[in-house]
């Protein structure tokens, strides 16, 4: 076994695991992002609207 297919093989292993890491993390962080977005944006437009 040489380092080329030993390095392909660690590959192979590694990139499923980061993507799925990746998405949970998005699945996790993105939420409370665009939530914290709306509520913001929720309070900007009624202190606007206060005469």
């Amino acid at each position: 076994m040489d380092l080329s297919t030993l390095l392909m093989s660690a590959l192979g292993l590694l990139l499923p695991a980061v993507v799925v890491a990746v998405v949970l993390l998005a699945l996790l962080w993105l939420p409370g992002r665009i939530r914290r977005r709306v509520r913001a944006r929720r309070q900007q437009n009624e202190s606007a609207g206060e005469p």
